[in-house]
């Protein structure tokens, strides 16, 4: 009975054991690492990982919306469960996957899910072709022709300030614009008088930018 005793709690032992070196190292995100479909205006990104278990390696999988898929990345660490790495970066929307491997002999590794972030730190260009620069005219009624373009990220609202009113302040907004594309308004019953016409408009980072034409 002893021998058989002692059979079953080898057993278990062995099974815990297996399950144990099995585990697969649970991934925790830390801040200030690039949440999922967020915008940053700096040029790097700081990305910083716990895990549950002791790591050999983590390795950090980054690339952007125009490259193929970058090899992997080997991370530092100040200990065997934090690793952290911080990249200098283009402006792009980029994907990334963290891979952790465990210091079992067995191979573990677990793979985090996918996350997007895009990095723009680019004002928006802002820009009214129609009227020029200095342009008179005998009409109260004048059609501007308007846009904005960005490289990296959406456009958010394009607008025609001006001082019509006597007072500087936008005058139309166009929250549907999409980058380089002309926006064509006429603004009618504008007296006689010297004025200041500009374009401004915000992307979907937060970048913004004007242009003002006399």
């Amino acid at each position: 009975k002893k021998n058989l005793m002692f059979s079953l709690i080898a057993g278990i032992l062995i099974i815990l054991s297996l399950i144990f070196v099995l585990a697969l190292p649970t991934i925790t995100v830390d801040d200030p690492t690039p949440a999922n479909n967020t915008n940053q205006t700096q040029n790097w990104s700081y990305f910083n990982f716990t895990s549950d278990e002791n790591l050999d390696m983590t390795y950090l999988y980054l690339h952007n919306n125009t490259a193929p898929a970058a090899g992997p990345r080997n991370m530092s660490n100040d200990s065997q469960t934090h690793w952290y790495l911080n990249l200098t970066l283009d402006e792009y929307a980029y994907n990334w996957t963290v891979q952790m491997v465990n210091t079992s002999n067995l191979t573990h590794s677990t793979n985090s899910s996918m996350y997007y972030f895009t990095i723009d730190y680019t004002d928006p260009t802002p820009k009214i072709n129609v009227p020029v620069d200095n342009y008179n005219s005998t009409s109260v009624n004048v059609t501007f022709v308007l846009n904005c373009t960005d490289a990296t990220s959406s456009v958010q609202y394009l607008e025609l300030w001006s001082n019509f009113s006597g007072t500087w302040a936008y005058n139309q907004t166009n929250n549907s614009v999409h980058s380089g594309v002309n926006w064509n308004i006429t603004v009618n019953g504008i007296t006689d008088g010297y004025y200041l016409w500009g374009a401004y408009c915000n992307d979907s980072v937060g970048n913004n930018n004007y242009s003002i034409e006399n």
